[in-house]
């Protein structure tokens, strides 16, 4: 119990810090790209208004030097103005297209890796996906690229972008290392401060635990003693109403007292004990046929659906128990002259999970059992299996039911290593399927 709250309180921790951190990093990656995007698309613009290059700088006359030194408050923010040594750092090339789209005039002499040759297959591949449009912007390779049409025809201006995106990429990877890093950080610190989180829980479940086990045990004593004076007050005065609604209510009352020490019994131990080869479809069987007065005296009816023979290594006792509740469940909160459906195959295909030399082939399987019942929505129905969950459009007083039965079918199944589901596909029947 401890360390199966202690690994979800770690693996819950965990999964929120590392959201966090994917949210974060995600924010500034973008961030930073975008920043890339923007600058880029300014430098070209001014390319583009140039003609195809820088504007040639101004000689720094005194006049312009005192229109550095004047400022206004109408003045841009530096951040805003063009930087003056762009020209200089800026790695560029120039494809102009005549009207038809045929290269006119290629530049490469702001660049030194791409040749005229490869000026031109660029600027090919732009204009053949050009379309319609009059101008267009995106990457190729590690090129940022602007097509614009012109009086004459078009150009297409290709900034490089493999500095500022190297070290993009370099930021990336960086991030990666510190999440995986961090990660495993978490998981550490969330591992030793789990056990002060959980302790509480795992503190009030065991005093219920207790609680129960004891509670059992002391409601034994004084229901024999009710029961055997039932008993000798029913030969003295003879039967009567009264004396067959205690034998009802003692009943009732022991039944819930089993089911609860049973409950408590499968907590305690987790593992399959005691495992087997059983012939579920025969097991399966007598279950039903144990349970049929019951069903024909409701006026209820079984349709099976399972192959002669179908063997698993299982607890006999456990999967006996399953079936029973599963089968008493149904007859309990079906609709009065319905037919209960039952089907039982092979998980398996040709059934084989595990074979021994001597032994037979052992088969994981999966059971299901479907009852019209009223009232039913299509949501989710895995809160019957919550400990003392009664569903009141269905479950009520009259039927017998504490809450606990779904509890503890879902305990040997999940012991098994199965899992069990509850649902409602048309409204109108309640299906419950378990897969060991």
């Amino acid at each position: 119990m401890e360390k199966k709250l202690r690994t979800k309180f770690t693996f819950l921790s965990v999964c929120a810090f590392f959201i966090a951190l994917m949210l974060i990093s995600s924010a500034l990656i973008y961030a930073n790209y975008n920043k890339i995007v923007k600058q880029a698309d300014s430098t070209l613009e001014r390319i583009i208004n140039s003609g195809g290059k820088f504007g040639t700088p101004k000689d720094n006359d005194d006049d312009d030097k005192d229109d550095e030194i004047k400022h206004s408050p109408d003045d841009k923010d530096d951040d805003e103005k063009p930087d003056a040594e762009e020209p200089f750092f800026s790695r560029y090339f120039t494809v102009k297209f005549n009207s038809n789209k045929t290269i006119s005039t290629v530049d490469t002499a702001h660049i030194y890796a791409v040749s005229q040759s490869d000026a031109k297959t660029y600027g090919k591949k732009i204009i053949s996906n050009l379309g319609s449009s009059t101008e267009k912007t995106g990457f190729l390779y590690n090129y940022r690229y602007k097509l614009q049409k012109t009086a004459d025809g078009y150009i297409c201006v290709f900034l490089s972008c493999s500095r500022d995106l190297g070290i993009l990429k370099v930021f990336v990877r960086n991030n990666i290392l510190i999440a995986i890093v961090s990660l495993m950080f978490i998981s550490v610190i969330s591992w030793l401060l789990s056990k002060r989180a959980v302790s509480p829980l795992v503190s009030a479940y065991e005093k219920q635990k207790e609680f129960i086990t004891n509670a059992s045990h002391e409601l034994k004593t004084p229901l024999a003693i009710i029961s055997a004076n039932n008993d000798i007050i029913e030969i003295e005065n003879g039967e009567s109403k009264w004396i067959s609604s205690n034998k009802t209510q003692i009943k009732k009352l022991s039944s819930m007292i089993d089911m609860l020490v049973s409950l408590t019994k499968l907590d305690e131990n987790t593992k399959v004990e005691n495992a087997t080869a059983v012939d579920i479809s025969s097991l399966l069987q007598s279950s039903i046929e144990s349970l049929s007065p019951l069903a024909e005296a409701q006026e209820k009816s079984f349709s099976i659906s399972a192959p002669d023979t179908l063997t698993s290594k299982v607890n006999f006792d456990e999967i006996k128990k399953l079936f029973s509740i599963l089968l008493e469940n149904s007859i309990k909160y079906s609709k009065d002259n319905s037919t209960i459906h039952i089907e039982l195959k092979s998980l398996d295909g040709d059934g084989v999970y595990k074979r021994e030399k001597g032994e037979v082939p052992l088969e994981h399987f999966t059971f299901s059992i479907s009852n019209a019942s009223e009232n039913l929505r299509k949501t989710s129905y895995d809160i019957l299996f919550d400990r003392f969950y009664r569903l009141d459009s269905s479950r009520n007083s009259e039927t017998g039911g504490f809450g606990i039965g779904l509890s503890i079918a879902k305990a040997i199944v999940e012991k098994h290593g199965g899992e069990i589901k509850a649902c409602s596909p048309d409204g109108e029947h309640m299906v419950i399927r378990l897969d060991i």
